[in-house]
């Protein structure tokens, strides 16, 4: 559902603009699971937070493919489906450790975390630049031919 709307979008702001932004409406889509409502709401709830999921990964890996010099996109990709799972990996186990004394304390670590990393993305925005001619690197077959 996010990403078809996503698709739909013509967008004017840049993408690091909209990587940030995403991850901050993320963010706070995570805000009404802290109330713990009832189970059927909390379903709905939950799924409407994870809605922003898609976009914000479709943003996330157009961004890297914007900005990392040319033969080095495969990499860059990788590095970001890594730090993906890392993320994914830390906040399991941070919220699996904190779900024994309160699900609201899992519910505010999932929107702190998420919030962090919109803020980082805010903070560090004037750094995404595309790549520039200059940093490309040679084509591989021009590195071989004498």
């Amino acid at each position: 559902m996010g990403a078809l709307g996503y698709g739909a979008v013509r967008w004017r702001s840049s993408t690091a603009t909209r990587t940030w932004v995403i991850a901050l409406l993320m963010a706070a889509s995570f805000v009404p699971l802290l109330s713990l409502p009832a189970p059927w709401a909390m379903a709905g709830l939950a799924l409407l937070s994870g809605v922003g999921l898609a976009p914000l990964l479709a943003a996330a890996f157009v961004l890297v493919a914007e900005l990392a010099p040319t033969g080095t996109v495969t990499e860059a990709f990788a590095w970001l489906i890594t730090l993906f799972a890392t993320g994914n990996a830390a906040g399991y186990a941070v919220s699996g450790a904190l779900v024994d004394a309160s699900l609201f304390q899992v519910a505010l670590c999932a929107v702190a975390g998420i919030g962090a990393g919109a803020l980082l993305l805010f903070g560090c925005r004037g750094w995404f630049r595309a790549a520039l001619p200059g940093d490309r690197l040679p084509a591989p077959e021009a590195v071989g031919a004498h």
